[in-house]
Order: C-alpha cells, then structure tokens, then sequence
C-alpha cells in the first residue's frame, strides 16, 4: 500500500530567476566605458551557455526568431509600427545574432526610437478621433487578432486602423450603456429609483461611450508612457531567451519580486486571478480555498468597475494597469476591500471581501 508524502517542494520554474543577485554584481563590477544594455546582453548570453544543457546555436535561424518575437511581443495589434517601420528594420533581420556576439544593441537601439516616435504618434491619433462623434449606421469591420493582422501599410493606414479600432471599443461600450438603463438591466439596484429617470438619447449615449473610451486609453497610454526603455530592453532579452528555451526568461528588478512572491506559493488578497481585457479587469479564475472562494459572489468573467478600501470611496480602474489594479486589492489579513463588479447578465454589484492568505498550490510539486 502506498503512502502518499504531503511535503511540498518548491519547482524551480526559472534558470535566470536565480541569477538577479549575479546581475547586479555585474553592474556595480562593469566596464564604465560600456553601455548597461550591453553587460546585460554579455551577461545573459554568458547564463545561456553555462547554465543549458544544449544551448542554441546562435545562427540566422535565431537572429529571425528573436526578430519576429521582439516586434510580435511589443506591438502583438501591430497598432503601432507601420510596414515601412519594419522594412526599415529588416535590415537587422540575419545580423541580430552577430550583434548578439560582439555584444551590440544597435538593433534594439534603433527599434526603440522609431516605436518611441510612434508612440507619439498613436496618442495623437486616439485624441483626435475621439474628439468626434461616431456613426453606427454603416457597415464595416475590425479585425482584433493580432495572428490575423499584416502591419498598416503607412501613417494613413495606421490611422485608420485606430479610427476602426476605436469605434469599436466606443460601440461596445454604448451597447453596454443602453442595457445599463434599461429597467431590467441592473438587478441589485432599487428599481423603483429608475421609474421617474429619463432614459438618455442615442447620442447622449454615444458621447458617454466616447468619453470613456477617451478615458480608458489616456490610462492606456500613460501606463504605455511607464514602459520605459529599460523595460522594453527587458521585452528584446526576453526574446531572446525565449528562443533559446520558451521557458528561460530575464527579470528585471520589478518582476524578480513577483517571481519570488509566486514561488513563496502564498500571499494576502483574495484569491482571484485577473487579466486584463480590451481595457477592463476581468476575473479568470478563482482560487479554491481563498477569501473570494469562501465569500461566493465573485465568479469568474465578472468585471471590476471599482475598487474601495473598506468603507472608502471607491476608484474607478476601468483602463488602469492590472499590477495597479492587483495592488489595490491586495492588502493586510483581516481588512475589507469592496470590489464593484459587473456580472455576465448585465448586473451590477458591490461585493465585500475580507482579506486573508491565499495558497497557490500549482507552484508547488507532490512526491509520492
């Protein structure tokens, strides 16, 4: 008869996860004459090709791959580099691993620029549609799969996927609003409050959309403005450690701290797993055994509106960051914290939840 072991084993799910201590070495010992971004390079590639048992060669076939995975993991809507972007940067596409070599970020170096320029240029864009009305009546269509998208021909192919790409969001959001008010829509609320409100016209209705919409990607963009060049270079490394082994990657300082917390297998919050969508915070899972679990009223695909810390006001996160967003939530064992939540049916509700300890058992390993 077997007896099963209830000791629990932490996985080691990141060679570089380890290696964070051994950077910062490197950075404070450096050559002062070289650029941060090349000890960095000099010091992943060093990790590769002591810590792997067969590391990669690196070829064409990679330069390639790391090519393709930088522009796809920076710009997965290609709503922002334009094809004459990318031709421009071909050039690079078979020298990535030569650069890589003779320790050179020239690549990188000249990819940022131009996605720094259209960064800019993509905030112009959003703010001048959004300024005017848009009309439902037509007919068109909009493509949101990245997989499925070829890179906008120029600057005026650009713009006009945001046009397209932002009706949208505004059409979904009216749709949203129309249901809002109508009498049946809202099930947790006094209906008897609504009887004397006057329902809103289609075009107040499409304003209110515009509007936040027009809120939603000024967060959008300022959170886009916090990714700094530090953390985009983090996104090129990535790529190519993801080549060299999809589950091998670099962590800047921000992102060790989360790796440690996820490897400690607990924290204090409420157990539920977010992800952000088209905007919006939404539940994808909820962990047994956690405070949210107990409680009983969140559930998954539900979508927090607010966020209020105990009998505070609540903040509207609607287009915030979603490690702003985990952060609010997260807080000390025993205190509330109220989420205003959007069910599936239309409804809204604010549901309590006290905080406590969440045990994440997935990042621990079994023996029998």
């Amino acid at each position: 008869m077997l007896e099963f072991m209830k000791n629990k084993i932490l996985i080691p799910l990141l060679i570089l996860g380890a290696l964070a201590a051994f950077f910062s070495f490197r950075y404070a010992f450096a050559d002062g004459e070289k650029n941060k971004n090349t000890v960095i390079l000099e010091t992943v590639m060093t990790a590769l090709n002591r810590a792997h048992f067969d590391p990669r060669k690196i070829d064409d076939s990679f330069s390639v791959a790391v090519f393709n995975k930088t522009l796809n993991n920076l710009d997965y809507r290609k709503n922002f580099f334009t094809q004459q972007d990318v031709d421009a940067l071909s050039k690079y596409k078979y020298q990535i691993d030569d650069q890589i070599s003779s320790g050179s970020v020239q690549f990188f170096d000249e990819m940022d620029g131009i996605f720094s320029k259209r960064i800019d240029l993509a905030e112009s864009y959003y703010k001048d549609i959004l300024k005017k009305p848009f009309s439902f009546t037509g007919s068109d269509s909009v493509q949101l799969d990245g997989d499925d998208l070829q890179y906008a021909k120029d600057e005026i192919a650009l713009k006009s996927r945001w046009e397209k790409y932002l009706k949208y969001l505004t059409l979904s959001k009216y749709v949203d609003l129309k249901k809002a008010q109508e009498p049946s829509a809202d099930k947790s609320e006094d209906k008897s409050s609504k009887k004397d409100a006057k329902p809103k016209t289609d075009a107040e209705l499409e304003e209110e959309a515009r509007q936040a919409v027009m809120k939603g990607q000024d967060y959008f963009f300022k959170r886009l403005r916090k990714l700094d060049a530090d953390e985009r270079f983090a996104i090129f490394i990535n790529a190519i450690t993801n080549t060299e082994d999809p589950h091998t990657d670099f962590l800047p300082p921000d992102d060790k701290a989360r790796f440690d917390e996820s490897m400690s297998g607990s924290f204090f919050g409420i157990g539920a797993q977010l992800q952000e969508d088209e905007g919006n915070i939404k539940v994808v899972a909820i962990i047994p055994g956690s405070p949210c679990w107990k409680q009983g009223e969140l559930k998954v695909n539900d979508i927090i509106q607010k966020v209020a810390q105990g009998n505070d006001q609540p903040v509207d996160v609607e287009g915030r960051d979603l490690d702003d967003v985990v952060k609010m939530i997260r807080g000390n064992k025993g205190t509330t914290v109220k989420l205003t939540v959007k069910k599936v049916d239309g409804s809204v509700r604010v549901i309590p939840i006290v905080r406590g300890e969440v045990l994440r058992d997935e990042v621990f390993a079994k023996s029998a």
